[in-house]
């Protein structure tokens, strides 16, 4: 129990970034699990029994609750042996139904300000759906378009030409199980606040709004996201990692095979009916870290 408290005093409260990251989920997650950290507030942790960290244990670590992938050169009946040798003695359980909180559709901005001895940041999420949606596939691109990069237009708008931020960057999280927040994070440069640099991204973003992204730079993005891909896959672990990945959070390992083909069907007009859909200020959340006053 002191191991795991400690574990979040370094990697939250202790953390500027950590500490910003959970109170943005906290923030834009008011009715779904996403909202809660994985390690648990400090108090969890405190109060936590042993017997219910027992039963959770039990309940949902079981083999058909699992998923193994084999990539190699395997032989199938020696992996079949080896399996029941080690695995075969775990009896399968019937798993409890999941039952999830859906997160209402937001309905106007949230903000927070979060005080801090570091220097300052924000972070800017808009709610999105997961895969297999269609515009899941089309926030990949965007993700490229916008910070894929040195190319990525906010490093040569924001971070190169107009000199007002450090870095700005885009993720998904917390996780891609369930519908989440496409995150725009970024560090203003001095003397630029981190209102400029909001209202730097605004500019961005309205531009994939009202200006259709050209065939040559989408076609330059496609091929990244095909070359990020193989890339990837040219280990065996990451291949692996990959399959089980798919068929736990999508529900069929074939997404992986599938992805690049959908990616490749992505126009401009589906990235610009995307941003307007979803970049809009009723479905905008905003963390931002400022100095502590002295």
């Amino acid at each position: 129990r002191d191991v795991v408290a400690e574990e979040r005093r370094f990697s939250y409260e202790n953390q500027p970034t950590g500490k910003l990251y959970e109170r943005f989920l906290a923030t834009a997650f008011i009715a779904h699990p996403y909202g809660q950290p994985i390690i648990g507030w400090a108090s969890d942790i405190e109060t936590l029994p042993l017997s219910e960290m027992e039963s959770f244990y039990n309940t949902w670590y079981v083999p058909n609750n699992a998923v193994a992938a084999l990539v190699g050169n395997v032989d199938m009946e020696e992996l079949q042996a080896l399996a029941e040798k080690y695995f075969g003695g775990l009896p399968a359980k019937p798993l409890p139904p999941r039952v999830m909180s859906k997160e209402p559709e937001q309905g106007g901005q949230r903000r927070i300000s979060l005080a801090f001895e570091a220097n300052p940041m924000v972070m800017m999420g808009f709610h999105k759906p997961t895969l297999p949606h269609h515009d899941d596939y089309v926030f990949d691109i965007i993700s490229q378009i916008l910070s894929g990069g040195r190319t990525g237009r906010f490093n040569k708008e924001l971070v190169i030409k107009k000199k007002i931020a450090v870095s700005v960057e885009t993720y998904t999280v917390p996780g891609s199980r369930y519908p989440n927040v496409f995150t725009i994070g970024g560090a203003p440069r001095p003397p630029h606040t981190t209102e400029n640099l909001e209202e730097a991204v605004w500019v961005e973003l309205e531009r994939l709004k009202t200006e259709p992204v050209g065939e040559k730079e989408l076609q330059k993005v496609l091929n990244n996201v095909e070359a990020d891909m193989i890339r990837e896959l040219v280990s065996d672990y990451s291949m692996a990692r990959r399959l089980t990945y798919y068929q736990q959070m999508a529900g069929d390992w074939r997404y992986l095979t599938e992805y690049m083909e959908k990616i490749k069907k992505i126009t401009p007009e589906d990235i610009q009916k995307t941003a307007q859909k979803y970049f809009t200020y009723e479905n905008l959340t905003v963390a931002t870290l400022v100095q502590k006053k002295k």
